[in-house]
């Protein structure tokens, strides 16, 4: 299939993603705003899209959406500048105190891969909660995720099993974490 036939076929999930990611768009001009991160993304999906390796409607969907998502992210942060500018009235700034530069945010900061993470992080946490309750224990102490971080020996103290048997469990736990985020989605096989 040509990246023409492409476009075409999956074009009209670009509605789909937009009525899912709940855009309220108040007029025609904000909903083509959308439309065209939503195609961008789309372009972007065709022209990285290994067909051995994603099934092709999630993959993009996925690329769709983050389109989309990036578009609001960036309009919001345009909305935040504006209000802070008027907040802190241009007239009303002392120079030797504040610069232009210091009232408007770096742009290098790739909004994508903030994006890209932050989904990341909510599919590992959700895959962390289908862990049996042990091994969810086991990986939130060792990584310190919600608590302060432990050693496999203190851990061991808690269970009052060896070092080693943690060790398996935690490796075990491992196995089961990279199952469940596989099966959400989150990383590649």
């Amino acid at each position: 299939m040509t990246k023409e036939e492409m476009l075409e076929k999956y074009k009209n999930l670009i509605y789909k993603v937009i009525k899912d990611t709940h855009c309220n768009c108040t007029n025609d001009e904000e909903f083509q705003e959308y439309y065209d991160a939503g195609m961008l993304g789309l372009i972007y999906a065709i022209n990285h899209y290994n067909s051995n390796k994603e099934r092709t409607t999630t993959y993009f969907l996925n690329c769709i959406k983050h389109g989309i998502l990036r578009q609001f992210y960036y309009k919001s942060r345009l909305i935040r500048k504006i209000n802070y500018i008027e907040k802190d009235s241009l007239d009303d700034v002392d120079c030797e105190r504040k610069c232009l530069h210091e009232l408007i945010p770096d742009e290098t900061i790739n909004i994508e891969e903030d994006l890209i993470k932050k989904e990341q992080y909510e599919i590992m946490y959700k895959a962390i909660d289908m862990l049996k309750p042990e091994y969810k224990d086991i990986i939130c102490k060792y990584y310190g995720i919600k608590c302060n971080r432990l050693t496999l020996e203190q851990i061991s103290q808690i269970y009052k099993i060896s070092r080693q048997a943690i060790n398996v469990k935690k490796e075990n736990a491992l196995r089961d974490l990279r199952k469940y985020m596989k099966r959400l989605g989150g990383i590649d096989e």
